[in-house]
C-alpha cells in the first residue's frame, strides 16, 4: 500500500485545540486498529466503530476529517439529512450506497474513513415515514458493513458481483465508519434555569454515560464502542485558549486586532455557543475592522475593451509586395 505506516507520528495538518485532545487521540487509536489488524487470526469480531458526540460546532467533523488526513486515507463525509434511499426515483440522483461503492473502489489500495454525520436523524421517531425507515435500514447496514446485493449505478446497470465483493472487502476489512451525533437537547437542559425564574447552571460538563444509555435506543448501543467520544461544551477558558493559540499564526499586522477583538467577542460567543466557528468569525471581524490592510481586487475586464490583436511588424528589409 502507499499509506505512511500506521505507527508514525502523528502530525495533523491543522491545530488540534486542547479540549479536542483526549478525543482525537482515542479516535486515532481506534482508526489505526482498524486498518492494522489481522481480523483473520482473531476469534471474535471487531467493534471499532465510535458514536462521536457533542454539542454543535465542538469539531466533529474536523477531527475525523483530520485523523483520515494524518493516516493518509480516503474521507467520505455523508450527511443524513441528504441520504438517498434506495429505489429513490429522483431525476438524476445516485443513491448513497453506490456512491459509497464508487468511494471504496477509488481508495481500495489504501484505506477509507466515512463519517456518518447528524446520526440523531437515523434514531430520530419524530417522523416515522417511508424514508426514516428506509434510511434507518440502510445507515444500520453500513455499521453492519454489508453491501446490499443488486446495487444499480446512475446509468441504471447492475453493479458487478466481482465489484460488489471488492467494495465489501474494503468496506470489512480497511474501512474506519464514524457517526457523530449532536443530541443539543442533552446540552441545552444542562444551562437551562433550574433553581428560580431567571437563574442559569453553569454546568459544562458532559452528559454521562446513564444519561447517554436513556437517550440512545438499544439498537444503537449494540452497534457502537460502549465508550462513547464526547466532546465537551466549550468554557470560558478554552475560548481564551484557542484566541491565545490562534493569535501567533495570524501576520503581525493583524494580531493586536485579533487579539483586543478576541477577548472582547468572548462573553457573546459563549452566549451563542458559537463552539470552534469562534475563530473563525473573529477572523473575518478582524479584518473587516482592518480594511486598509487588505489590497484591492483587481477590476474585472471586460473583454469587448481589449485591445485588437495587431500583426506582428515586418522587418524592415523585407519588401513590402501588395497585390
Amino acid at each position: 500500500m502507499s499509506c505512511k505506516s500506521l505507527d508514525a507520528p502523528s502530525n495533523p495538518p491543522r491545530p488540534i485545540w486542547p479540549h479536542q485532545v483526549p478525543v482525537y487521540e482515542k479516535l486515532l487509536a481506534l482508526a489505526r486498529t482498524c486498518f492494522g489488524a489481522q481480523r483473520n487470526t482473531l476469534p471474535v469480531s471487531l467493534r471499532t466503530s465510535p458514536l462521536l458526540l457533542g454539542p454543535s460546532s465542538t469539531g466533529k467533523s474536523f477531527l475525523a476529517e483530520n485523523a483520515a488526513t494524518t493516516l493518509e486515507a480516503g474521507f467520505l463525509p455523508v450527511a443524513l439529512s441528504n441520504w438517498i434511499i434506495l429505489g429513490s426515483r429522483a431525476q438524476g440522483s445516485q443513491t448513497t450506497w453506490v456512491s459509497i461503492v464508487d468511494f471504496l473502489r477509488r481508495n481500495n489500495n489504501s484505506y477509507a474513513v466515512i463519517f456518518c454525520d447528524e446520526f440523531e436523524k437515523a434514531i430520530s421517531h419524530q417522523h416515522l415515514d417511508t424514508w426514516s425507515s428506509h434510511l434507518r435500514v440502510e445507515v444500520f447496514q453500513l455499521l453492519d458493513r454489508k453491501i446490499p446485493h443488486n446495487l444499480k449505478d446512475s446509468e441504471d446497470n447492475v453493479i458487478g458481483p466481482a465489484i460488489h465483493a471488492a467494495a465489501q472487502d474494503m468496506l470489512v476489512n480497511r474501512t474506519f465508519i464514524v457517526a457523530a451525533a449532536t443530541f443539543q437537547d442533552l446540552w441545552e437542559n444542562r444551562t437551562k434555569s433550574r433553581i428560580g425564574f431567571g437563574s442559569q447552571s453553569n454546568d459544562t460538563s458532559s452528559p454521562s454515560p446513564d444519561e447517554l444509555c436513556q437517550v440512545l435506543p438499544r439498537e444503537i448501543l449494540t452497534r457502537f464502542r460502549n465508550d462513547f467520544l464526547v466532546l465537551p461544551q466549550l468554557t470560558r477558558e478554552d475560548y481564551v485558549t484557542m484566541l491565545e493559540h490562534t493569535a501567533p499564526r495570524v501576520p503581525s499586522y493583524l494580531r493586536a486586532t485579533f487579539l483586543r477583538l478576541g477577548y472582547q467577542k468572548i462573553p457573546a460567543a459563549m452566549a451563542m455557543r458559537q463552539g470552534c466557528r469562534y475563530v473563525e468569525d473573529l477572523m473575518t471581524d478582524t479584518l473587516l475592522a482592518e480594511r486598509a490592510c487588505l489590497r484591492e481586487p483587481a477590476p474585472p475586464v471586460d473583454p469587448l475593451e481589449l485591445p485588437a490583436a495587431q500583426e506582428p511588424a515586418r522587418p524592415r528589409s523585407e519588401p513590402d509586395v501588395r497585390l
